[in-house]
């Protein structure tokens, strides 16, 4: 850690040795900005990813970036737009799909996140990360039957163990809006042997509180 942290120091001194010699040096601005944001320096990350795009605006990167720096601190609202004119920018970056999605969902824009999945699904068919998503939609819509549907297709797919606890989590909410405890209870077994530690204590606490 003590390692990462001087290089990171050093990194840090030598971008704004860079910056200060050549304010418009390609990518200096973004890669400062990047390193800011990693440690939660938020301000300063800020001021880079903006002078990153003054001096390059089809930066997909620094647009990303800035949409990271408003997703952790919790203004979905203010990082969507920066995700979509990356998308915009560069249709393959898949991170700004998912992440563009997800900041949609999290701001109740629940329509509007699925419009986007169906359409990063094409560029990216059967990602997890986006149908994961779109089940999360579906069960803040109260639509059980649609959540389940989409898990049912994720499953075919996802081999990731972290991952398929999340979409055999998502199923058990599914099952518990359809009013099916027994089914709810199945999956959350299912859960607690898939290697996700945070999903699987609350599978351990929904059995707990309704054992069979």
């Amino acid at each position: 850690m003590e390692q990462e942290l001087n290089l990171n120091d050093l990194a840090q001194r030598h971008l704004q040795d860079v910056i200060s010699l050549d304010p418009q040096y390609p990518q200096a601005h973004f890669q400062l900005g990047y390193i800011l944001k990693g440690e939660s320096q938020f301000a300063g990350a800020t001021i880079q990813m903006q002078d990153e795009l003054k001096n390059d605006p089809n930066s997909a990167e620094a647009d990303y970036g800035m949409g990271d720096i408003e997703t952790m601190e919790s203004h979905n609202d203010d990082a969507v737009p920066y995700y979509l004119h990356a998308i915009q920018l560069d249709p393959s970056m898949r991170a700004a799909w998912v992440n563009a999605a997800d900041a949609l969902n999290s701001s109740g824009q629940y329509e509007k996140s699925i419009a986007l999945i169906r359409a990063g699904l094409k560029q990216f068919p059967e990602d997890s990360d986006l149908l994961i998503t779109l089940e999360d939609n579906y069960l803040n819509l109260k639509q059980p039957a649609k959540t389940l549907a989409v898990s049912q297709e994720d499953l075919q797919n996802d081999t990731n163990g972290s991952s398929l606890a999340v979409t055999h989590e998502n199923m058990a909410e599914a099952f518990l809006q359809q009013g099916n405890i027994t089914s709810a209870r199945q999956e959350w077994q299912i859960v607690t042997t898939l290697g996700n530690p945070e999903v699987a204590i609350r599978a351990g606490l929904f059995l707990k509180r309704n054992p069979a």
